[in-house]
Protein backbone atom coordinates (compact mmCIF):
# COMPACT_ATOMS: atom_id res chain seq x y z
CA UNK A 1 0.00 0.00 0.00
CA UNK A 2 2.97 2.29 0.64
CA UNK A 3 4.04 2.12 -2.98
CA UNK A 4 0.75 3.17 -4.51
CA UNK A 5 0.61 6.34 -6.56
CA UNK A 6 -1.96 9.10 -6.23
CA UNK A 7 -4.35 7.71 -8.90
CA UNK A 8 -4.25 4.33 -7.16
CA UNK A 9 -5.13 5.92 -3.86
CA UNK A 10 -8.16 7.53 -5.38
CA UNK A 11 -9.47 4.03 -6.19
CA UNK A 12 -9.58 3.11 -2.49
CA UNK A 13 -13.14 1.89 -1.77
CA UNK A 14 -12.90 3.43 1.71
CA UNK A 15 -12.85 6.94 0.20
CA UNK A 16 -16.05 8.14 -1.43
CA UNK A 17 -16.19 11.70 -2.71
CA UNK A 18 -19.28 13.85 -2.41
CA UNK A 19 -21.77 13.66 -5.27
CA UNK A 20 -20.77 15.92 -8.15
CA UNK A 21 -17.12 16.11 -7.04
CA UNK A 22 -15.86 12.71 -8.24
CA UNK A 23 -13.93 14.33 -11.09
CA UNK A 24 -11.95 16.57 -8.75
CA UNK A 25 -8.68 15.50 -7.24
CA UNK A 26 -8.65 16.06 -3.47
CA UNK A 27 -5.70 17.68 -1.81
CA UNK A 28 -3.07 15.10 -0.88
CA UNK A 29 -3.20 16.22 2.75
CA UNK A 30 -6.87 15.25 2.88
CA UNK A 31 -6.11 11.64 1.96
CA UNK A 32 -4.88 8.97 4.39
CA UNK A 33 -1.12 8.67 4.52
CA UNK A 34 0.50 5.43 3.37
CA UNK A 35 0.41 2.83 6.09
CA UNK A 36 -2.39 4.60 8.02
CA UNK A 37 -5.94 3.40 8.20
CA UNK A 38 -8.71 5.84 7.38
CA UNK A 39 -10.64 7.41 10.28
CA UNK A 40 -14.20 6.41 11.01
CA UNK A 41 -17.04 8.85 10.22
CA UNK A 42 -18.12 11.40 12.84
CA UNK A 43 -21.29 9.53 13.73
CA UNK A 44 -19.53 6.21 14.39
CA UNK A 45 -20.03 4.63 17.81
CA UNK A 46 -17.56 5.36 20.62
CA UNK A 47 -15.85 2.85 22.88
CA UNK A 48 -14.02 3.95 26.05
CA UNK A 49 -13.72 7.52 24.80
CA UNK A 50 -12.28 6.52 21.39
CA UNK A 51 -13.98 6.31 18.04
CA UNK A 52 -14.25 2.79 16.59
CA UNK A 53 -11.95 2.20 13.62
CA UNK A 54 -13.14 2.32 10.06
CA UNK A 55 -12.48 -1.38 9.59
CA UNK A 56 -15.23 -2.15 12.12
CA UNK A 57 -17.67 0.28 10.60
CA UNK A 58 -19.58 -0.65 7.44
CA UNK A 59 -18.94 1.12 4.21
CA UNK A 60 -20.47 4.62 4.34
CA UNK A 61 -22.32 3.98 1.12
CA UNK A 62 -22.94 6.25 -1.79
CA UNK A 63 -23.10 9.97 -1.10
CA UNK A 64 -20.99 9.83 2.11
CA UNK A 65 -17.37 10.77 2.50
CA UNK A 66 -14.94 9.89 5.24
CA UNK A 67 -13.51 12.79 7.20
CA UNK A 68 -9.86 13.54 6.52
CA UNK A 69 -7.32 12.28 9.01
CA UNK A 70 -6.20 14.86 11.57
CA UNK A 71 -9.39 16.99 11.62
CA UNK A 72 -11.70 17.20 14.64
CA UNK A 73 -15.30 16.17 14.56
CA UNK A 74 -17.74 19.04 14.80
CA UNK A 75 -19.49 19.13 18.17
CA UNK A 76 -23.18 18.59 18.11
CA UNK A 77 -25.57 21.33 19.14
CA UNK A 78 -26.26 21.28 22.86
CA UNK A 79 -29.53 22.50 24.23
CA UNK A 80 -29.23 25.90 25.89
CA UNK A 81 -30.08 26.80 29.42
CA UNK A 82 -33.57 27.90 28.40
CA UNK A 83 -34.52 24.23 27.84
CA UNK A 84 -35.21 22.26 31.06
CA UNK A 85 -33.42 18.91 31.57
CA UNK A 86 -35.06 15.75 30.33
CA UNK A 87 -37.78 14.58 32.64
CA UNK A 88 -38.17 17.97 34.35
CA UNK A 89 -40.85 20.58 33.84
CA UNK A 90 -40.26 24.25 34.46
CA UNK A 91 -43.06 26.23 36.14
CA UNK A 92 -44.21 29.24 34.15
CA UNK A 93 -43.20 32.35 36.04
CA UNK A 94 -42.20 35.91 35.38
CA UNK A 95 -38.85 35.37 37.11
CA UNK A 96 -39.05 38.33 39.50
CA UNK A 97 -37.09 36.47 42.15
CA UNK A 98 -33.88 37.46 40.31
CA UNK A 99 -33.62 40.52 38.02
CA UNK A 100 -33.86 39.46 34.35
CA UNK A 101 -30.61 41.25 33.58
CA UNK A 102 -28.70 39.05 36.03
CA UNK A 103 -30.29 35.91 34.63
CA UNK A 104 -29.42 36.85 31.05
CA UNK A 105 -25.86 37.64 32.13
CA UNK A 106 -25.55 34.23 33.76
CA UNK A 107 -26.88 32.55 30.64
CA UNK A 108 -24.43 34.40 28.41
CA UNK A 109 -21.56 33.46 30.73
CA UNK A 110 -22.60 29.81 30.70
CA UNK A 111 -23.19 29.60 26.98
CA UNK A 112 -19.51 29.00 26.18
CA UNK A 113 -18.51 27.15 29.34
CA UNK A 114 -17.39 23.56 29.36
CA UNK A 115 -19.32 20.71 30.88
CA UNK A 116 -16.17 19.30 32.39
CA UNK A 117 -15.72 19.83 36.16
CA UNK A 118 -12.10 20.93 35.72
CA UNK A 119 -13.05 23.91 33.56
CA UNK A 120 -11.75 27.20 35.04
CA UNK A 121 -15.25 28.67 35.02
CA UNK A 122 -16.89 25.61 36.46
CA UNK A 123 -19.18 23.06 34.83
CA UNK A 124 -21.79 24.52 32.55
CA UNK A 125 -24.49 22.14 33.69
CA UNK A 126 -24.11 23.26 37.29
CA UNK A 127 -24.51 26.88 36.19
CA UNK A 128 -27.60 26.01 34.19
CA UNK A 129 -29.17 24.30 37.17
CA UNK A 130 -28.34 27.31 39.36
CA UNK A 131 -30.02 29.66 36.91
CA UNK A 132 -33.09 27.42 36.81
CA UNK A 133 -33.23 27.37 40.60
CA UNK A 134 -32.95 31.15 40.76
CA UNK A 135 -35.76 31.72 38.29
CA UNK A 136 -38.04 28.76 38.96
CA UNK A 137 -38.00 28.03 42.68
CA UNK A 138 -41.59 28.28 43.89
CA UNK A 139 -40.64 29.68 47.31
CA UNK A 140 -38.73 32.58 45.71
CA UNK A 141 -41.63 33.83 43.62
CA UNK A 142 -43.13 37.07 44.82
CA UNK A 143 -45.86 37.77 42.29
CA UNK A 144 -48.68 35.99 40.56
CA UNK A 145 -48.93 35.42 36.82
CA UNK A 146 -51.61 34.75 34.29
CA UNK A 147 -51.44 33.26 30.80
CA UNK A 148 -53.20 34.62 27.74
CA UNK A 149 -54.48 32.17 25.17
CA UNK A 150 -53.03 34.14 22.28
CA UNK A 151 -49.87 35.61 23.81
CA UNK A 152 -46.95 35.22 26.22
CA UNK A 153 -47.03 35.10 29.99
CA UNK A 154 -48.54 38.28 31.47
CA UNK A 155 -47.71 39.56 34.97
CA UNK A 156 -49.99 41.07 37.58
CA UNK A 157 -49.06 44.75 37.89
CA UNK A 158 -49.58 46.94 40.95
CA UNK A 159 -49.66 50.74 40.69
CA UNK A 160 -48.82 52.28 44.06
CA UNK A 161 -48.71 55.88 45.23
CA UNK A 162 -47.42 57.32 48.46
CA UNK A 163 -46.03 60.73 49.31
CA UNK A 164 -42.72 59.21 50.37
CA UNK A 165 -42.08 57.23 47.15
CA UNK A 166 -44.35 58.85 44.56
CA UNK A 167 -46.26 56.87 41.94
CA UNK A 168 -44.59 53.58 40.98
CA UNK A 169 -45.60 50.39 39.20
CA UNK A 170 -44.46 46.95 40.35
CA UNK A 171 -44.40 43.67 38.42
CA UNK A 172 -43.12 44.76 35.00
CA UNK A 173 -40.42 42.87 33.13
CA UNK A 174 -38.39 43.59 30.04
CA UNK A 175 -40.09 42.42 26.89
CA UNK A 176 -43.55 41.87 28.38
CA UNK A 177 -45.08 44.77 26.41
CA UNK A 178 -45.75 47.05 29.39
CA UNK A 179 -42.97 49.49 28.52
CA UNK A 180 -44.64 50.74 25.33
CA UNK A 181 -47.90 51.37 27.20
CA UNK A 182 -46.19 53.21 30.04
CA UNK A 183 -44.14 55.39 27.69
CA UNK A 184 -47.30 56.39 25.84
CA UNK A 185 -48.80 57.59 29.15
CA UNK A 186 -45.78 59.70 30.18
CA UNK A 187 -44.14 57.27 32.58
CA UNK A 188 -40.37 57.14 32.88
CA UNK A 189 -37.90 54.40 33.79
CA UNK A 190 -35.52 55.01 36.70
CA UNK A 191 -32.33 52.96 36.98
CA UNK A 192 -31.94 54.29 40.52
CA UNK A 193 -35.38 53.04 41.60
CA UNK A 194 -35.43 50.02 39.29
CA UNK A 195 -39.03 50.79 38.38
CA UNK A 196 -41.27 52.91 36.17
CA UNK A 197 -42.53 56.11 37.83
CA UNK A 198 -44.56 59.24 37.16
CA UNK A 199 -42.32 62.33 37.22
CA UNK A 200 -42.89 64.88 39.99
CA UNK A 201 -45.23 62.65 41.97
CA UNK A 202 -43.35 62.50 45.29
CA UNK A 203 -44.96 64.47 48.17
CA UNK A 204 -47.86 65.43 45.92
CA UNK A 205 -51.38 64.20 45.47
CA UNK A 206 -51.85 61.26 43.15
CA UNK A 207 -52.53 62.14 39.51
CA UNK A 208 -55.78 60.23 39.31
CA UNK A 209 -56.46 60.88 35.63
CA UNK A 210 -53.02 59.63 34.50
CA UNK A 211 -53.18 56.59 36.78
CA UNK A 212 -56.68 55.68 35.59
CA UNK A 213 -55.85 55.91 31.89
CA UNK A 214 -52.64 53.93 32.38
CA UNK A 215 -54.44 51.15 34.23
CA UNK A 216 -57.11 50.98 31.53
CA UNK A 217 -54.49 50.75 28.76
CA UNK A 218 -52.60 48.00 30.58
CA UNK A 219 -55.78 45.98 31.13
CA UNK A 220 -56.59 46.34 27.43
CA UNK A 221 -53.12 44.93 26.69
CA UNK A 222 -53.92 41.81 28.73
CA UNK A 223 -52.38 42.67 32.11
CA UNK A 224 -54.01 42.34 35.49
CA UNK A 225 -53.68 45.73 37.19
CA UNK A 226 -54.28 46.72 40.81
CA UNK A 227 -54.17 50.30 42.13
CA UNK A 228 -53.15 51.20 45.68
CA UNK A 229 -53.14 54.93 46.54
CA UNK A 230 -52.16 56.49 49.87
CA UNK A 231 -52.68 60.27 49.73
CA UNK A 232 -51.76 61.12 53.32
CA UNK A 233 -49.29 64.00 53.53
CA UNK A 234 -46.05 63.80 55.45
CA UNK A 235 -44.99 66.57 57.80
CA UNK A 236 -42.95 69.35 56.23
CA UNK A 237 -40.02 68.59 58.53
CA UNK A 238 -39.86 64.99 57.24
CA UNK A 239 -40.14 66.15 53.62
CA UNK A 240 -37.34 68.69 53.98
CA UNK A 241 -35.07 66.25 55.80
CA UNK A 242 -35.62 63.70 53.02
CA UNK A 243 -34.90 66.31 50.34
CA UNK A 244 -31.69 67.42 52.04
CA UNK A 245 -30.50 63.81 52.40
CA UNK A 246 -31.22 63.00 48.74
CA UNK A 247 -29.54 66.19 47.61
CA UNK A 248 -26.46 65.39 49.69
CA UNK A 249 -26.29 61.96 48.08
CA UNK A 250 -26.50 63.59 44.66
CA UNK A 251 -23.74 66.03 45.62
CA UNK A 252 -21.48 63.16 46.74
CA UNK A 253 -22.14 61.20 43.53
CA UNK A 254 -21.46 64.21 41.30
CA UNK A 255 -18.34 65.06 43.29
CA UNK A 256 -16.98 61.54 42.83
CA UNK A 257 -17.79 61.73 39.12
CA UNK A 258 -15.99 65.07 38.83
CA UNK A 259 -12.91 63.57 40.48
CA UNK A 260 -12.96 60.62 38.07
CA UNK A 261 -13.28 62.96 35.10
CA UNK A 262 -10.45 65.12 36.41
CA UNK A 263 -8.21 62.05 36.76
CA UNK A 264 -9.12 60.94 33.25
CA UNK A 265 -8.28 64.42 31.94
CA UNK A 266 -4.87 64.34 33.63
CA UNK A 267 -4.15 60.92 32.14
CA UNK A 268 -5.25 62.16 28.71
CA UNK A 269 -2.94 65.17 28.92
CA UNK A 270 -0.07 62.93 30.03
CA UNK A 271 -0.69 60.67 27.02
CA UNK A 272 -0.77 63.72 24.76
CA UNK A 273 2.53 64.95 26.16
CA UNK A 274 4.11 61.51 25.66
CA UNK A 275 2.87 61.40 22.06
CA UNK A 276 4.23 64.88 21.46
CA UNK A 277 7.60 63.99 22.93
CA UNK A 278 7.79 61.01 20.58
CA UNK A 279 7.88 63.33 17.56
CA UNK A 280 11.26 64.30 16.11
CA UNK A 281 12.71 67.44 17.64
CA UNK A 282 12.77 70.76 15.86
CA UNK A 283 9.71 70.08 13.72
CA UNK A 284 11.55 67.73 11.37
CA UNK A 285 9.45 67.15 8.22
CA UNK A 286 8.35 63.75 7.02
CA UNK A 287 10.92 62.18 4.70
CA UNK A 288 8.82 60.90 1.81
CA UNK A 289 10.12 57.59 0.54
CA UNK A 290 12.40 57.05 3.53
CA UNK A 291 12.10 54.01 5.75
CA UNK A 292 10.96 56.30 8.61
CA UNK A 293 8.02 57.77 6.68
CA UNK A 294 5.37 55.37 7.96
CA UNK A 295 6.56 55.62 11.56
CA UNK A 296 6.71 59.41 11.38
CA UNK A 297 3.19 59.65 9.96
CA UNK A 298 1.82 57.36 12.67
CA UNK A 299 3.51 59.47 15.34
CA UNK A 300 1.97 62.68 13.96
CA UNK A 301 -1.47 61.09 13.72
CA UNK A 302 -1.21 59.77 17.27
CA UNK A 303 -0.16 63.20 18.53
CA UNK A 304 -3.22 64.82 16.98
CA UNK A 305 -5.50 62.03 18.24
CA UNK A 306 -4.24 62.26 21.83
CA UNK A 307 -4.58 66.03 21.74
CA UNK A 308 -8.24 65.77 20.73
CA UNK A 309 -8.92 63.20 23.40
CA UNK A 310 -7.24 65.37 26.03
CA UNK A 311 -9.29 68.41 25.07
CA UNK A 312 -12.51 66.37 25.18
CA UNK A 313 -11.62 64.89 28.55
CA UNK A 314 -10.87 68.37 29.91
CA UNK A 315 -14.25 69.66 28.77
CA UNK A 316 -16.04 66.69 30.33
CA UNK A 317 -14.17 67.24 33.59
CA UNK A 318 -15.12 70.93 33.61
CA UNK A 319 -18.78 70.11 32.96
CA UNK A 320 -18.80 67.49 35.74
CA UNK A 321 -17.19 69.91 38.18
CA UNK A 322 -19.73 72.59 37.26
CA UNK A 323 -22.62 70.21 37.93
CA UNK A 324 -21.10 69.18 41.26
CA UNK A 325 -20.63 72.81 42.33
CA UNK A 326 -24.17 73.71 41.30
CA UNK A 327 -25.62 70.74 43.18
CA UNK A 328 -23.68 71.70 46.32
CA UNK A 329 -25.46 75.08 46.37
CA UNK A 330 -29.00 73.79 45.77
CA UNK A 331 -29.95 73.53 49.44
CA UNK A 332 -28.44 76.95 50.20
CA UNK A 333 -30.47 78.50 47.38
CA UNK A 334 -33.68 76.89 48.68
CA UNK A 335 -33.02 78.37 52.13
CA UNK A 336 -31.91 81.80 50.88
CA UNK A 337 -33.66 84.65 52.78
CA UNK A 338 -35.35 86.05 49.66
CA UNK A 339 -36.51 82.59 48.56
CA UNK A 340 -37.92 81.83 52.00
CA UNK A 341 -39.78 85.16 52.07
CA UNK A 342 -41.34 84.51 48.67
CA UNK A 343 -42.32 81.01 49.71
CA UNK A 344 -44.04 82.36 52.81
CA UNK A 345 -46.02 84.86 50.70
CA UNK A 346 -47.07 82.10 48.30
CA UNK A 347 -48.16 79.74 51.08
CA UNK A 348 -50.10 82.52 52.78
CA UNK A 349 -52.03 83.21 49.57
CA UNK A 350 -52.73 79.49 49.07
CA UNK A 351 -53.99 79.13 52.63
CA UNK A 352 -56.42 82.03 52.14
CA UNK A 353 -57.67 80.44 48.91
CA UNK A 354 -58.38 77.10 50.58
CA UNK A 355 -60.13 78.84 53.45
CA UNK A 356 -62.38 80.66 50.99
CA UNK A 357 -63.26 77.34 49.35
CA UNK A 358 -64.06 75.88 52.74
CA UNK A 359 -66.27 78.75 53.96
CA UNK A 360 -67.66 79.96 50.64
CA UNK A 361 -67.29 83.44 49.19
CA UNK A 362 -68.71 85.95 46.73
CA UNK A 363 -67.05 88.41 44.37
CA UNK A 364 -68.20 91.25 42.16
CA UNK A 365 -67.60 90.63 38.51
CA UNK A 366 -68.91 93.88 37.05
CA UNK A 367 -70.65 97.09 38.09
CA UNK A 368 -72.96 98.90 35.70
CA UNK A 369 -71.73 102.48 35.45
CA UNK A 370 -75.19 103.84 34.54
CA UNK A 371 -77.39 102.02 37.03
CA UNK A 372 -74.79 101.07 39.64
CA UNK A 373 -75.97 97.46 39.60
CA UNK A 374 -73.35 94.91 40.66
CA UNK A 375 -73.03 91.49 39.15
CA UNK A 376 -71.95 89.20 42.00
CA UNK A 377 -70.67 85.63 41.75
CA UNK A 378 -71.41 83.50 44.78
CA UNK A 379 -69.63 80.26 45.70
CA UNK A 380 -71.16 77.92 48.23
CA UNK A 381 -69.02 76.23 50.92
CA UNK A 382 -67.36 72.97 49.87
CA UNK A 383 -69.27 69.79 50.61
CA UNK A 384 -68.74 66.03 50.46
CA UNK A 385 -65.43 64.55 49.36
CA UNK A 386 -64.28 67.89 47.99
CA UNK A 387 -64.61 69.43 51.46
CA UNK A 388 -62.51 66.60 52.91
CA UNK A 389 -59.81 67.31 50.35
CA UNK A 390 -59.94 71.06 51.06
CA UNK A 391 -59.59 70.43 54.80
CA UNK A 392 -56.58 68.19 54.17
CA UNK A 393 -55.00 70.87 51.98
CA UNK A 394 -55.59 73.51 54.66
CA UNK A 395 -53.89 71.33 57.26
CA UNK A 396 -50.95 70.59 54.98
CA UNK A 397 -50.51 74.22 53.87
CA UNK A 398 -50.67 75.45 57.46
CA UNK A 399 -47.96 72.96 58.41
CA UNK A 400 -45.75 74.17 55.54
CA UNK A 401 -46.33 77.81 56.45
CA UNK A 402 -45.43 77.18 60.09
CA UNK A 403 -42.21 75.41 59.10
CA UNK A 404 -40.97 78.17 56.79
CA UNK A 405 -41.99 80.89 59.20
CA UNK A 406 -39.79 79.15 61.76
CA UNK A 407 -36.92 79.15 59.25
CA UNK A 408 -37.51 82.86 58.65
CA UNK A 409 -37.54 83.60 62.38
CA UNK A 410 -34.24 81.72 62.81
CA UNK A 411 -32.68 83.78 60.01
CA UNK A 412 -33.85 87.01 61.64
CA UNK A 413 -32.48 85.92 65.03
CA UNK A 414 -29.10 85.13 63.47
CA UNK A 415 -28.94 88.54 61.79
CA UNK A 416 -29.02 87.12 58.29
CA UNK A 417 -32.24 88.95 57.41
CA UNK A 418 -33.27 92.56 58.03
CA UNK A 419 -36.99 93.23 58.21
CA UNK A 420 -38.08 96.35 56.31
CA UNK A 421 -41.59 97.78 56.49
CA UNK A 422 -43.45 101.05 56.03
CA UNK A 423 -42.50 102.02 59.61
CA UNK A 424 -38.76 102.21 58.83
CA UNK A 425 -38.74 103.31 55.16
CA UNK A 426 -39.64 106.89 54.25
CA UNK A 427 -40.06 108.75 50.98
CA UNK A 428 -36.71 109.97 49.64
CA UNK A 429 -34.66 107.07 50.99
CA UNK A 430 -32.34 105.06 48.77
CA UNK A 431 -32.93 101.31 48.65
CA UNK A 432 -30.47 98.74 47.31
CA UNK A 433 -32.20 96.58 44.75
CA UNK A 434 -30.86 94.57 41.79
CA UNK A 435 -27.33 95.86 42.37
CA UNK A 436 -28.25 99.59 42.26
CA UNK A 437 -29.64 102.28 44.58
CA UNK A 438 -33.10 103.63 43.74
CA UNK A 439 -34.98 106.61 45.18
CA UNK A 440 -38.21 105.80 47.04
CA UNK A 441 -41.16 107.70 45.54
CA UNK A 442 -43.94 106.13 47.60
CA UNK A 443 -44.27 103.84 50.62
CA UNK A 444 -46.97 101.15 50.40
CA UNK A 445 -48.20 98.45 52.76
CA UNK A 446 -46.19 95.61 51.18
CA UNK A 447 -43.84 97.38 48.81
CA UNK A 448 -42.21 100.68 47.86
CA UNK A 449 -42.58 102.57 44.60
CA UNK A 450 -39.43 103.58 42.76
CA UNK A 451 -38.60 105.01 39.36
CA UNK A 452 -38.27 102.68 36.41
CA UNK A 453 -35.23 100.47 36.83
CA UNK A 454 -34.60 100.67 33.06
CA UNK A 455 -34.98 104.43 32.80
CA UNK A 456 -38.56 104.53 31.50
CA UNK A 457 -41.29 107.02 32.26
CA UNK A 458 -43.24 104.57 34.45
CA UNK A 459 -42.67 103.41 38.01
CA UNK A 460 -41.87 100.00 39.51
CA UNK A 461 -42.71 98.37 42.83
CA UNK A 462 -40.25 96.49 45.02
CA UNK A 463 -41.48 94.23 47.86
CA UNK A 464 -39.90 94.83 51.26
CA UNK A 465 -38.42 91.34 51.21
CA UNK A 466 -36.44 92.23 48.04
CA UNK A 467 -34.64 95.22 49.60
CA UNK A 468 -30.95 94.51 50.19
CA UNK A 469 -29.99 97.72 51.99
CA UNK A 470 -31.30 101.15 53.03
CA UNK A 471 -29.81 104.66 53.09
CA UNK A 472 -31.36 108.01 53.89
CA UNK A 473 -31.66 110.92 51.43
CA UNK A 474 -28.14 112.11 52.29
CA UNK A 475 -26.57 108.70 51.72
CA UNK A 476 -26.11 107.65 55.35
CA UNK A 477 -26.61 103.97 56.17
CA UNK A 478 -29.90 103.20 57.94
CA UNK A 479 -29.86 100.29 60.39
CA UNK A 480 -32.88 98.56 61.89
CA UNK A 481 -32.49 97.95 65.64
CA UNK A 482 -35.43 96.36 67.48
CA UNK A 483 -37.76 97.45 64.69
CA UNK A 484 -36.63 101.10 64.90
CA UNK A 485 -34.84 103.22 62.33
CA UNK A 486 -31.27 104.18 63.30
CA UNK A 487 -29.13 106.39 61.02
CA UNK A 488 -25.39 105.89 61.07
CA UNK A 489 -24.02 109.38 60.43
CA UNK A 490 -20.42 108.11 60.36
CA UNK A 491 -20.99 106.48 56.97
CA UNK A 492 -21.95 108.15 53.73
CA UNK A 493 -22.27 107.15 50.12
Amino acid sequence: MAGRTLPDRLQDPGLVLAPGREHRHPHPAALPRPGQRPRAPSDAPHHHGRRVGAERWPHPGPGRRLRAVGTRTRRRHRPGLDRPPRGETRPRTCGRAVPPRRVRHARRQGRHQSRRPHSPRGPRRALGLAVRQMTCKPDLLTCTTSTRKDGPLMSALIITHSHADGTLIDGTARGDGSGEVLKAHRWRWSRNLGSWYIPQSRDRRAKQAQITTTAAALRAAGFTVEVDIDDDYRTTAEVEADKIARQQGRVDALGAKAERKAGAAESAWAADQAAHDALPEGGEPIKVGHSSEARHRRAVEKSWSTLGKAVGAEREAAAARGRADAAAKTTDHRYAPVTVARRIDKLTAELRRFERDRDGYSRTLHTNAQTGQKYVETHEPATGSYRDRVLAEIEHTADELAYWEGVRAAQIAEGVVTIYSREVVVVGDLISYAGHHHRVLKVNAKSVTIGSIVGGSWTDRVPYSEIRGLRDADGHVVRIVDGARVIDTATAA
